[in-house]
Formats: C-alpha cells, structure tokens, sequence
C-alpha cells in the first residue's frame, strides 16, 4: 500500500526467513508450505489498537510470518497459534460475521484445516487445528467445520490450551450438559436460516469430488451430518478443483443459471444485498432498507463458488515428488469461471506484470484482474450462450499448460541436480511470463471477438460467412411464460387473426401496409432532398468515413457443456 503505517506490534526477528508468494494472505513458500483463507463467524470478536481494542495480530500477518518462519503445517499451527495468544488476535472486521477465520494449510506431507478467533478478553486467542486424512479432501465456505478434539491424537488435533476453559467461563459451553467440546458448535455464530450460504458450497465440493457419497444437499446449522473430510471417489487433478472454483451449481436443483433470477440468458450472478435509501441508485418508490434488503438473503438467492467479487483465486501444489524449487500454484484473477489459470512457481523471483500491477479505479487491459472482469461482465449477460466459448478457450489454454508441465519439471530437476538453481529460476521465471502474456493476449482478442458476436439479442456464428446473418436469441419460452409474455389464451398474433376477417377486410389491411411503405418511402426521399438542400454548394465542411480493417480469429459457436 501507499503512506506511512504505524506498527501495531513488535516481534524479535529469526536469524533466516524464507521466500514467498504473498496476496492478501500469505500463499506458499520456498519450501511448498502453502495456504488457503476462508473469513469465518465467530460468537467472540474484539478490536484492534487501532480501533481501540487491545489486540495486535490478524491473520494475513499471522500468515506471512509462518510461510518466513516455517517449513512445515506442524510448525506453522502452533507458531500462529501461540503469536495470537501472546499478542491478542483481531478479525477482519469487529462483528460476530467476520470475528473468525479459517486457514487450510498443506506441505508437501499434510494437510490441515486451521480455526481461530479472540478470546473473551480481547487479548489473546482461542484456536484449534485438525488434520485432514491424506486420501481426502476438506472444504471450508465461511464456517468453522472442526467439531469433537481428540486432544490425546496430536497426529490429528492441536489446540490453544484454553479452548475449553474460554468457552466454559463465557457460558458458550457447560460439560454437564452440552456433552463432548465441539469446537464449531461452540464457537461459530448461528446463522439459523442463512446457514446454507456455508453448506451449500461444502456440499457441492464433497459431491463433485464423490458423486457416489450421496451427501445430502439439505442440512442444519453445523452441518452435523457432513463429514469433516471425505474421500474422493477418484483421484483429483488441479484441473478438478479447478472446475470446483468455477461452480454455480450446474445441473442440480440449485443451479443458479436456471429460474427468473438468473434472468432470460442465464446470468449466475447475484449481487450482494445493500440498503438503497437515499443512495440515489433508484427513484423513491423503488428504494428498500436494510431489513428489507437481507430478509431473503440468501435463502432466496444462493451463493455460488464462483461470484463475482471473487479478487484472485488459486490452486497450490505442494508435491513430495519434486524439489522444493518446483512448489508451485495456478493463480488466476476475477471471477473464476470467468478467469484462466497461469502458472507460477515459487523459486520464481518475479511475479508477471500482468498480477503485480493495476488499480481498481481503472480498467486497464493489460491487467489480468481487468481483462477478466470486463469477459466476465460481457459474458454474464449471455451466459448461457458464452460459456461454451468461455470454456473452449480455457481448455486451450489450461490443457497446453497442463501438457507442457511434465516436460519443463524435467528440464529444470536436471539442471537442479548439477547445481544450475539460478538458471532454473531463471528458466521458469520465464516460463510463467510468456504464459501470462499469452494468457493476456488471448483473452483480450477473446473480449473483442465476445463484444462482436454476441449484442443485441444476437448471435454471429461465422464471422467469414460471404453474407452476415445473425442468429436472433429472443428470449427462452420458460422465461416468457414467466414474465407473462405469452398468454395460454391469446397465443395467436394479430396479424395471423387477419386470416379469419372477410376476404375485403383482408384486402383492405393489406392496402392499408402498402400505403403506409409508400408513405414511408416518400417521407424518406424528401427528407433527402430536403437535407441535400440544405448543404452548401461549396466551402463546407465535409467527412469521411476511414477505412478499417479488422483482423479476426475464426470462432465457430460453442455449445454449453
């Protein structure tokens, strides 16, 4: 950021840290620690010095300060856990809604789910940590989900030392009447009705990666008959999670590219609600307040995993197979299902210009972040129609990245075996800028060719056909129905009522359009005349139209997939 900071809190200072990959959270180090964030409710928040609380440590500097610090998840944990107790930890905002925070954190050997928030004082923490199984995976939508501590299994369970002591002081929790601590049950604020806006995207994870587990898509509050971790019914390549990011719910009874909300063209978005009272946004009798704005939220509206406000999302390998110089994370920017994925590796000493650069109060095509935003924007609007376009050019581009992984990996553990580190980095330093570049390059071409094939309620097909003839969308027959467009009483247009007139009737309808074409003509050529008139003989001004020329890939329609 810009200006002079005050520091919120002093730590003493480690002989050696470690490089790393940082966004607003730390992402993975040198040697392949990586990390996940996830905002979560928590019943106990605080402030921090600067806002008047005692507090001194968030979770992005927990973060970053691990990834200098650590090698491995079983370091990393209680590090963050024991820097919060001591220092006071704050979360994202001070309400119950943003008091918490999850962090997923793997090495190449482990993974971990990591909860944290304050404490009841406001000056130290409460946390706790559960590993997940290594043939599984876990997922995390803005809730807490470690339930029972097995405190005795330290292969499987860490915890702050007061976990239990803050929740029986604070009421939260009575041994004699709740039964076995669960951390979640304890800890996480009820979102009673809205609780789906966390489990359904959880849901989703499990049974995209195992159809066969028949998890059920409606559940409590906790979620207490999901599980903690799940086994895939296969293994899951960064392609899969990939698609996970990209989600709306397709092809289930929630899909949000279905129903009158998603609009005629399918649109998945759905904005945030916000009081519009006085914002000027609509006229008066439009505006609604704040109670009004969250009574349906989001139980009328789902949340997908793929949103719009999503800044930049990521999948990170961290292999046991391959040198620590070859951690490495497919980043993209914007919406995911909007967004291509580029690779970096960690040893990498720049990040492409494409990533580092840019502000959100100025649309700039050579930023990832813009370039994906503005595809996004266009596309949404025909989503139904876009997407298999969307889809094609990501699968180009992934699939070749995909392909030339396994053949740049070796190139560079050859050269690390004779010590040539720098060339490496160097190697694949490069390797990550012309991807990005070209990634720039293709969707940019890729938003023109958008824009020009799809407005106004129209499709190009073929963009060299001899003869332009546009495909008209018009509208879909459910969406019609649905806005009372068709009526199941009056389904015949008006001029097809013609036919059952007197045969002079319909004589006289059709000499009535004639009439009104010549009319229509003359109005036309004398309007002409008259402009032509109008114009003087000489010492005008006089304009021309340049000529242009467009140059343009061949894009044929792409059916949704």
């Amino acid at each position: 950021g810009e200006g002079d900071f005050a520091p919120l809190a002093s730590i003493p200072q480690v002989p050696h840290t470690f490089a790393y990959i940082d966004g607003g959270y730390g992402i993975m180090n040198e040697h392949q620690l990586a990390m996940g964030e996830s905002t979560c409710a928590a019943v106990l928040v605080t402030k921090s010095v600067a806002n008047g609380g005692k507090a001194q440590i968030e979770v992005g500097e927990l973060s970053r300060i691990a990834l200098e610090r650590c090698k491995t998840a079983r370091c990393a944990i209680p590090l963050m856990g024991k820097l919060a107790e001591e220092l006071g930890y704050f979360g994202a905002d001070p309400t119950m809604g943003e008091g918490g925070e999850s962090l997923q954190i793997t090495d190449p050997e482990e993974a971990w789910v990591f909860h944290i928030l304050t404490d009841d004082t406001g000056e130290s923490a409460v946390w706790a940590a559960q590993r997940v199984h290594d043939d599984r995976i876990a997922a995390v939508a803005n809730q807490f989900i470690i339930r029972t501590l097995d405190l005795d299994d330290s292969e499987y369970f860490m915890a702050s030392s007061n976990v239990v002591e803050v929740a029986v002081r604070t009421g939260l929790y009575d041994p004699a009447v709740d039964g076995p601590f669960d951390f979640t049950a304890t800890y996480a604020q009820d979102h009673k009705h809205l609780s789906n806006y966390a489990t359904r995207r959880v849901w989703r994870v499990m049974t995209l990666a195992a159809p066969s587990s028949g998890l059920p898509a409606e559940t409590n509050t906790w979620a207490d008959d999901y599980p903690f971790d799940m086994k895939p019914d296969k293994l899951l390549s960064v392609a899969d999670i990939t698609a996970m990011h990209r989600d709306h719910y397709e092809g289930t009874p929630y899909d949000m590219t279905k129903g009158t909300q998603a609009g005629p063209y399918g649109d998945p978005s759905r904005f945030d609600p916000s009081e519009t009272v006085g914002k000027g946004v609509y006229p008066p009798e439009e505006e609604i307040n704040s109670v009004e704005a969250f009574s349906g939220y989001p139980t009328a509206f789902e949340r997908a995993i793929s949103i719009y406000r999503c800044s930049y999302s990521w999948v990170s390998e961290s292999r046991a197979t391959v040198p620590n110089e070859l951690g490495l994370i497919w980043f993209s920017q914007y919406a995911p299902h909007a967004a291509g994925s580029v690779p970096l590796y960690v040893i990498n000493p720049d990040i492409p210009t494409a990533f580092a650069t840019g502000h959100l109060n100025k649309l700039d095509l050579s930023v990832s972040y813009w370039v994906h935003a503005a595809v996004g924007n266009w596309a949404d609007r025909f989503y139904v129609h876009t997407i298999g376009d969307i889809k094609a050019l990501q699968g180009e581009l992934e699939g070749g990245l995909y392909a030339a992984q396994a053949g740049i990996e070796t190139a560079a553990k050859e050269m690390l075996m004779v010590g040539q580190e720098g060339a490496v980095a160097s190697m694949l330093n490069e390797y990550s800028a012309n991807a990005s570049a070209a990634e720039i390059e293709a969707w940019t071409d890729f938003l023109w060719m958008l824009m020009a094939k799809f407005k106004d309620g129209q499709r190009i097909d073929d963009f060299n056909a001899e003869k332009l003839t546009p495909t008209k969308l018009f509208y879909p027959k459910s969406w019609l129905e649905a806005v009372g467009y068709i009526d199941e009483d009056h389904l015949s247009p008006p001029l097809m009522q013609a036919a059952a007139l007197p045969s002079t009737a319909g004589a006289w309808i059709l000499v009535s359009h004639l009439l009104v074409a010549a009319l229509s003509v003359a109005a036309t050529i004398a309007y002409t005349k008259r402009r032509e008139k109008a114009l003087p003989a000489s010492g005008g001004v006089g304009a021309s139209t340049p000529a242009v020329s467009v140059e343009m890939r061949r894009y044929q329609y792409q059916p949704v997939v």
